[in-house]
């Protein structure tokens, strides 16, 4: 797998308490930790997915979002282009729409977003609640979320566990 390949993993989770899931998630020791209140914006264009999530502080990105089988919705092709900063979301949706993508749905999100590096990958994991605009919350089967995202595996499994052991018997 390489850098823009993944492998994601999303549950249901109405039940799980955002203060504990925070502080258990703390505790794992992660290398960075995000919160991320944004709406996303998804276009689609025959199966491929483009999201556009506009920050404060600068223009966003567009994320493109590709199956990598009919058959799995968790083995799949994400690449992520950071805007310039003069970019508009006003030119992201002319663009987008000039290029032949349809608007599907907006989503209001709230997300918790940990990593955690490991010698051969970055695991992600996110506790995240969404609300689909235009929509009531009634209408949504589930409005939380957990998800645990494997990302850049080294290409060499010889040579990512002799690296793993070696770190963890180092006692230096």
């Amino acid at each position: 797998m390489d850098k823009h390949g993944e492998m994601e993993f999303k549950w249901a989770a109405d039940n799980i308490d955002v203060r504990k899931f925070n502080q258990w998630a703390i505790n794992e020791d992660p290398t960075l930790y995000r919160n991320i209140v944004s709406p996303d914006h998804y276009w689609t264009q025959g199966d491929s997915v483009v999201r556009y999530r506009p920050q404060q502080g600068n223009a966003g990105a567009l994320t493109v979002k590709c199956r990598k089988s009919k058959d799995s919705i968790t083995d799949r092709l994400e690449v992520d282009l950071n805007l310039a900063g003069s970019v508009t979301a006003r030119d992201v949706e002319v663009f987008l729409k000039a290029t032949g993508w349809k608007h599907c749905f907006t989503l209001h999100k709230n997300a918790h977003i940990y990593w955690y590096k490991f010698p051969w990958h970055t695991t992600t994991l996110a506790l995240y609640d969404v609300q689909a605009e235009g929509r009531s919350r009634s209408t949504i089967r589930s409005t939380r979320f957990t998800q645990v995202r494997s990302t850049k595996f080294l290409t060499s499994w010889p040579i990512a566990i002799p690296f793993w052991r070696r770190t963890a018997n180092d006692k230096s």
